[in-house]
């Protein structure tokens, strides 16, 4: 009962007095003074946290002592106002004030301010209830140990985590105080506990973010500077400096210049000038330079300095250093291995283009040379690949020792070499060059032990007479090079007009190789009129070629070629397709069905699969076969009868009508129309052109008509010009023309609006005849705080107590913030800014006035395509956080950017009523980065181009020989392993210098590339992969592969290299084909792979001593 009574008249201290007002008074300033010491500790607790003990403790015996002042005194009335002082101040404090029994139980609480936090964490707690067990984990044994602490007689402190009632963390500063009674016993406890939120959250950030920091000097293996934008004074610099530059950071500090003395003096001068570029424009720099350390290391640095602040006002420059020397080490090694010939050691095809390319830029005459071992694939087949590439080394190197300075060579592949000699050379000149490097190959090489006689046949073409560019120097020289092999070889020949002419046909028929990919055929489509009536009854589509910056080449000229490279079976079938295809348009444009024919050359009559494929196309579109023509033309007789007549019975059987076209030239002869039995006749131009002027004529053309009609042959005339040729023709019973005179060729647009939207024309159940004739002619960075206006000094109520000085805290750091804030409504649809800092008009150049009740998209300023601004405006709409980094445009037009974040602010009903946040110019860094992923792209992209080129052949696209030895060996060491069998191909394209000779070099480049993505396309498994092997030879490696499969494949690939159809004279199909030989082992554990090698080296060189175009397997 003594103890209950003494702490009823404790918690009663603030209506009772002990003691005399004279007393108190004097007590006051001592009050004054403890509050003034309390507050100067409040300010520093966000630095030491621990000052709060000691405040709460001051707090505690200043409440004693006034509490024994005040007692004895409840009857004075003239004491009240020090009454109501006291409780003033207790009532008013920010903390949560408690008094504990010695059991830890609540006895009584103060009145705690709302201003900090929602809900009362502490306050909630009913009387009599264990304050101790709001505690849990670690902080209950800290809070129960320090209540202890404070029974026992001694001030106690502790900190702890206990989240509030709506879930939010929250961290607490608690303090305890024994109150003791007259004989010096603790009675109670009392407790303040403070809410140290964001103070510790402010110092785990900044912790956080030293040790991050930190990590970064001590492992990063970077350096970073900060320095005046003049370089004068040196901020900060990491301890990376030490290690990069090996010059103490301490040196660096008493001697801001010191690291230049390890800069070379390029590298210095070079640096400098972007430093002074920096300054100047304010805008960031990379360079990159040679660090000179001790013991003549060298070390290669990349720097990127940005400069901090907004244009003209930037007080320091941001710098990173990185050490580059392994960066750098391995693109020059992926140059080397991108623009080295792995057999010779010099360089390969992809640096002569490159190096022609800069020759031909500097303007300067000079020549090049394009040199072929003559007879290399005799030798290559006899010997193998093994001694064949010995003696390519040695003949390389034998040029190289007689080759003067200036002079570049490289390997092209094969037994191909090219020269590029500067100066301007004669005829004379040019026989001195040849005969020193014949000279010095002549007598020289070995193959084996036995003497060999090398002789070479060259071309030379001469900059810029032959050619402007590399592409058009290389084809000179090639095409030189094969007049010289056309002469005999052991020569040479210099471009001249003979070769020009050959020239000009190579590029054309390159050129029409790729026409067909490139989509420069085109169709147009000529109308045939019924000669009584004048009503078109059928067309004529005709095959045109725009050759790109050329005119529309004829087919006179271009068809001949299609025959000649065996294209003429591919565009046909195009032909074929596209005819039949616009016919089925134009039928379901306007309802009506125009019959078509195509030509089809005597080359295609020798694929016994014509007529399948035109009948599964016609079939495919709708239409009937007899109403499609095929023309043919009388070069048929001259072709292989057997095979050619089939075929024509076949489509005839099928439905397709025959026409016979251009009757009158080339092999006309009465006897074909026997032979060929055609539906139709087509009279050539050249017998029409005259039948109105010429009696001979007029008979010879009337009599040829009478003969088809007794025949039972329809007729059609071509060329028809004049109407008097058109009367000439009616009279002689010709029952369709052709010609200007009626129709001209037009492409298929307008060929439907001028003819097939005219008034409907009756179309003939019989003897129709339409022909397809070849030989026609700014950032915002926002955050939460509570709604002011800080213009007028209004604001929503943010705490009762202190809330002027509050305010105008709050109001001045607003004010003087250097990121631009802004507040804007959001009961407002259009969510108008109702306040903007000074900053925010600097960042964007406007005034407040131009900005207050405008919403802030007009800072976009049209520029709405941007991707984060759908993030903001969802988040404006489901009230939530958003940060974003956008375009921005200042008042001037200039853009800068902004890092968008924004917050809501909620009212009591927990409705969004407004955003705020703070914005910042994060220019400098958006373009550092921009320019870092720039630069890290381009060097990707540089990294992955020479990767590609160092293990990639440059004519074929398929891996090198390089690759080919890398994988061979790591392929061999997994069958060591497993033992799994490798199975290894030689592949051989056979008679390839002959076709080189006939055709020419750009020729057999479109050949192999061909055959190198046919075979590439044969095997489908990731293990199995092709390379070309060098000159024509192409080796493929597979494994887990039977010899059954081996053998099943091998062949499989020389019938898909032959289904190609490369014409090839001196081949005995016709064709290009290949030898296969091939090797399927198991490599031992002491073998090496280079048997393996050998065993297919010997397979290839039987399949061709067998014949040729055919496989053949290793046997031991």
């Amino acid at each position: 009962m003594q103890e209950i009574s003494f702490i009823s008249r404790y918690m009663g201290v603030f209506r009772e007095f002990s003691r005399t007002f004279e007393n108190v008074c004097m007590l006051l300033p001592s009050l004054m003074i403890v509050a003034a010491v309390g507050t100067w500790f409040e300010i520093r607790i966000a630095v030491y946290g621990i000052a709060a003990a000691v405040i709460s403790a001051i707090f505690v015996a200043l409440t004693y002592f006034v509490a024994r002042a005040f007692e004895g005194h409840t009857k004075r009335t003239r004491f009240a106002p020090l009454q109501q002082l006291a409780e003033a101040l207790l009532s008013t404090s920010e903390d949560t004030l408690v008094l504990l029994d010695l059991d830890g139980r609540l006895i009584m609480e103060s009145a705690v301010s709302n201003g900090l936090i929602r809900q009362r964490e502490f306050t909630s707690q009913s009387s009599g209830s264990d304050w101790l067990e709001v505690w849990t984990g670690d902080d209950a044994i800290a809070s129960r140990n320090a209540f202890g602490g404070a029974l026992a007689g001694r001030q106690m402190c502790f900190a702890g985590y206990r989240p509030s009632a709506a879930g939010i963390p929250k961290w607490w500063a608690s303090a305890f105080y024994p109150l003791r009674d007259k004989d010096n016993k603790v009675k109670a406890v009392f407790c303040r506990s403070r809410d140290v939120t964001n103070k510790t959250l402010a110092l785990r950030q900044a912790d956080e973010a030293a040790t991050l920091l930190s990590d970064i000097d001590i492992y990063m293996p970077l350096v970073f500077w900060s320095t005046s934008t003049d370089f004068s004074k040196i901020f900060h610099v990491s301890s990376g400096f030490e290690r990069m530059w090996q010059i103490p950071v301490a040196t660096l500090y008493s001697n801001v210049t010191v690291w230049q003395s390890r800069v070379s003096s390029e590298g210095l001068n070079e640096l400098k000038c972007a430093m002074r570029k920096m300054a100047r424009d304010n805008i960031p720099t990379e360079t990159e330079f040679p660090l000179l350390l001790d013991g003549g290391v060298v070390r290669w640095v990349r720097v990127n300095s940005s400069p901090v602040g907004m244009p003209g006002s930037s007080k320091r420059v941001i710098s990173v250093c990185a050490d580059i020397t392994e960066e750098r080490a391995r693109m020059a090694e992926l140059h080397r291995l991108a623009n080295v010939d792995v057999l010779t050691g010099m360089s390969n095809r992809h640096t002569l283009t490159e190096y022609l390319a800069s020759r031909c830029e500097e303007t300067l005459p000079f020549s090049l040379l394009v040199a072929d071992v003559d007879r290399f694939k005799v030798l290559n087949d006899t010997a193998g690949t093994v001694l064949a590439d010995r003696l390519l080394r040695g003949i390389a190197a034998a040029m190289a020792d007689v080759l003067w300075p200036g002079t570049f060579m490289a390997r092209q592949g094969g037994d191909e070499f090219a020269i590029v000699i500067p100066g301007d050379h004669s005829q004379i000149d040019c026989a001195e060059i040849f005969e020193k490097l014949r000279g010095s190959v002549a007598h020289s090489q070995l193959l084996g032990d036995a003497p060999m006689e090398i002789t070479l046949s060259a071309g030379i073409a001469r900059f810029p007479e032959h050619g402007r560019t590399p592409e058009a120097l290389m084809s000179s020289a090639d095409i030189a090079m094969y007049a010289a092999k056309k002469s005999g070889r052991d020569t040479f020949r210099l471009f001249g007009i003979n070769e020009s002419a050959l020239l000009t046909g190579f590029e054309m028929e390159r050129d029409l190789r790729h026409a067909m990919t490139r989509g420069e055929f085109e169709l147009y489509y000529q109308p045939l009129f019924r000669t009584a009536t004048e009503e078109m009854v059928s067309v004529e589509a005709l095959i045109r070629w725009n050759r790109p910056g050329r005119a529309m080449v004829p087919p006179s000229i271009f068809i001949p070629m299609l025959e000649d490279t065996g294209l003429i079976r591919e565009v046909g079938q195009w032909v074929f397709d596209k005819g039949v295809s616009q016919i089925e348009k134009w039928r379901e444009s306007c309802g009506r069905l125009v019959p078509i024919s195509v030509n089809v050359s005597a080359k295609q009559l020798h694929d016994p699969t014509l007529p399948a494929r035109f009948a599964e196309v016609a079939a495919l579109y709708g239409v009937l076969s007899s109403e499609i023509t095929l023309e043919i033309t009388e070069s048929v007789l001259v072709e292989p009868a057997d095979s050619c007549r089939a075929v024509l019975d076949e489509l005839k059987r099928l439905g397709f009508r025959i026409a016979l076209d251009d009757f009158g030239t080339g092999f006309s002869s009465l006897s074909c129309l026997t032979n060929l039995q055609p539906d139709t006749l087509k009279l050539d131009k050249s017998l029409v052109d005259r039948i109105d002027e010429n009696a001979s004529a007029k008979t010879l053309v009337v009599g040829v008509i009478a003969l088809a009609r007794a025949l039972h042959m329809a007729v059609v005339a071509e060329g028809v010009e004049r109407r008097t040729q058109l009367a000439v023709l009616a009279a002689a019973g010709c029952e369709v023309v052709q010609g200007y005179l009626l129709g001209r060729p037009e492409k298929a647009s307008d060929f439907f609006r001028n003819f097939l939207l005219a008034p409907p024309f009756p179309f003939p159940e019989i003897d129709t005849i339409v022909s397809l004739n070849f030989q026609e002619t700014n950032a915002v960075d926002v955050r939460i705080s509570p709604v002011v206006n800080l213009r007028s000094g209004t604001a929503l109520k943010i705490a009762d107590r202190d809330a002027d000085m509050n305010l105008e805290i709050l109001k001045q750091a607003v004010l003087d913030s250097r990121d631009g804030i802004t507040i804007s409504d959001n009961s407002n649809a259009d969510q108008p800014l109702i306040f903007v800092n000074p900053a925010f008009e600097r960042l964007t150049g406007y005034t407040s006035e131009e900005i207050i009740n405008r919403n802030c998209r007009f800072l976009q300023n049209g520029d709405r395509d941007q991707t984060e601004l759908q993030s903001v405006q969802q988040a404006i709409r489901d009230g939530e956080y958003c940060l974003a980094t956008l375009r921005n445009y200042r008042k001037d037009g200039s853009m800068f950017w902004n890092e968008l974040s924004i917050s809501p602010i909620y009212d009591i009903a927990g409705s969004v009523t407004h955003f705020i946040g703070i914005q910042k110019d994060v220019t400098a860094r958006v373009l550092i980065q921009q320019q870092l992923r720039d630069k890290n792209q381009s060097l990707e992209e540089m990294r992955s181009h020479l990767e590609r080129l160092s293990v990639t052949d440059s004519l074929t696209g398929i891996y090198n020989r390089r690759f080919f030895d890398s994988q061979l060996d790591v392929q061999s060491r997994i069958s060591r392993r497993n033992g799994q069998a490798l199975t290894l191909m030689m592949v051989d394209v056979d008679h390839f210098k002959l076709f080189n000779d006939i055709y020419g070099h750009p020729a057999g480049d479109v050949a192999l590339q061909r055959i190198a993505t046919s075979l590439d396309q044969s095997f489908l498994r990731a293990s199995d992969f092709i390379a070309r092997y060098g000159g024509e030879e192409f080796v493929l490696l597979s494994t887990g592969m039977t010899h059954e499969q081996a053998t099943y494949w091998a062949g499989m690939l020389c019938e898909r290299v032959e289904s190609l159809q490369i014409p090839h004279a001196a081949s005995s199909s016709g064709y290009l084909t290949i030898s296969i030989g091939f090797a399927v082992q198991v490599i031992a554990a002491d073998e090496d792979a280079g048997a393996l090698v050998s065993a297919a080296d010997q397979a290839l060189y039987t399949a061709k001593q067998n014949g040729r175009n055919r496989s053949c397997s290793f046997v031991t």
